[in-house]
């Protein structure tokens, strides 16, 4: 829709009160020109193209149907949208690719002074590397399936935050995911820091992230929670500790990615990066000072 295109124009020219002027009355009026800041360094920042659209749902719900989600597509899978705008309402979603993945604009509009107007919005990651959220729920469920309850953990839980769209939209790949998923792994359950148990030591990771590279291959990356050391040699030694507790206790972790990458913190918001391949071993440390995440 023009209303949603001319919004996010808006914001990757940095034009954030122009943005706010495309809302809606009850939008504008609960929104700070300052809370759409982050939106605009979204929009703008390194390695971000241009936005395509990619699906328009157009709701006319009747007058004490507001509440709710109207189910489009297959009844088996739907997408669900939220009522909630009022009797004549639209939801838009548009993609944006980045340097090793993309990310979904989710917009969703009202009726205002009889033109269409944002009511509120939400953006998200929506890809890793080539593997969008459907496909690393595929991943996922691979891993379960074969018993890699550890690596099947990580996928559904990036998969979830893949197919995440606000909460006015869940689209149907994301349909039945929480019910699918099932148990978490015992090492991973609650939230973070995490307690890894690998043989007779422990860890404990403050953040498991995964990442992509512009080859498709997928990074799990393990960040330690300890003290820092302010020593490059004694961090590059913790790091190497826990990639090989890994590689010993497991070592499936390789069969759903391509490299292991694990920090310590070594002062201030510094941490050093150790990189294990999977085909190639550990990579050689780099010749340069710890830096931030």
């Amino acid at each position: 829709m023009e209303a949603g295109q001319a919004f996010l124009a808006r914001l990757r020219a940095g034009d954030a009160e122009g943005a706010r002027n495309e809302m809606s009355q009850e939008a504008r009026a609960a929104t700070e020109v300052s809370a759409l800041g982050s939106a605009v360094q979204a929009a703008q920042s390194d390695g971000a193209q241009e936005f395509a659209l990619s699906e328009v749902f157009k709701l006319f719900a009747p007058l004490g149907s507001r509440e709710g989600m109207s189910l489009c597509g297959a009844p088996s899978e739907p997408d669900l949208v939220s009522r909630h705008g009022g009797t004549n309402t639209a939801l838009v979603t548009f993609e944006q690719p980045l340097v090793g993945g993309a990310r979904t604009w989710t917009i969703y509009f009202e009726r205002d002074q009889s033109a269409w107007r944002i009511r509120h919005f939400h953006l998200g990651n929506s890809a890793i590397g080539d593997r969008d959220g459907a496909a690393m729920r595929s991943l996922a469920r691979a891993h379960a399936s074969a018993g890699n309850a550890f690596n099947a953990t990580i996928l559904y839980d990036v998969s979830t935050l893949l197919l995440s769209r606000g909460e006015s939209f869940v689209p149907s790949e994301a349909y039945g995911l929480s019910e699918e998923r099932g148990d978490r792994h015992p090492d991973l359950s609650g939230g973070a820091p995490f307690t890894l148990r690998l043989g007779d030591e422990q860890f404990r990771v403050s953040l498991i992230n995964v990442t992509g590279v512009n080859d498709g291959k997928l990074v799990l990356l393990l960040e330690q929670m300890r003290e820092p050391v302010g020593d490059r040699a004694l961090a590059i030694e913790r790091n190497r500790a826990l990639i090989d507790a890994m590689n010993a206790h497991r070592p499936e972790w390789r069969d759903a990615f391509d490299a292991l990458v694990a920090a310590y913190p070594t002062g201030g918001r510094n941490v050093w990066r150790t990189v294990y391949s999977a085909d190639e071993g550990y990579l050689s440390e780099p010749e340069q000072e710890p830096t931030a995440p």
